[in-house]
């Protein structure tokens, strides 16, 4: 039932909602200190898509890690090589730097499924 879906999912959905928006793009610029103080405010995190999200993808990979996990992982590797490549260039667009941001946030979520897989291993 899930299977078909997966790709919006993780793709159109998840990875998406992960980015930062051109909102708070603007208030790093205009007021870094409030960005920061409201990026790491406890109590917002109840309405953040990015902490569902990272919820979601967290929830995903640990239910359904033989659909998802290996999926993700090539996805999030395309995203970081691609800013690779452009930074390699000298030219860097801003929808790159935000999806490797989103990228990073991630795998920052999946930090508990990489030591499983750790520690599944030994």
């Amino acid at each position: 039932l899930l299977c078909p879906h997966l790709d919006f999912i993780l793709f159109d959905a998840a990875l998406p909602a992960l980015c930062a928006t051109r909102r708070e793009l603007e208030e790093f610029v205009i007021d870094p200190r409030e960005y920061v103080r409201r990026s790491h405010d406890p109590m917002a995190d109840f309405l953040d898509p990015r902490a569902a999200a990272s919820n979601l993808l967290s929830d995903l990979v640990s239910t359904r890690r033989h659909d998802t996990f290996q999926r993700l992982l090539d996805r999030l590797a395309l995203v970081l090589q691609s800013y690779e490549k452009q930074h390699a260039n000298g030219n860097i667009d801003l929808q790159a730097m935000v999806q490797k941001d989103g990228a990073l946030c991630a795998l920052g979520a999946l930090g508990e499924q990489f030591l499983q897989n750790e520690h599944d291993d030994h």
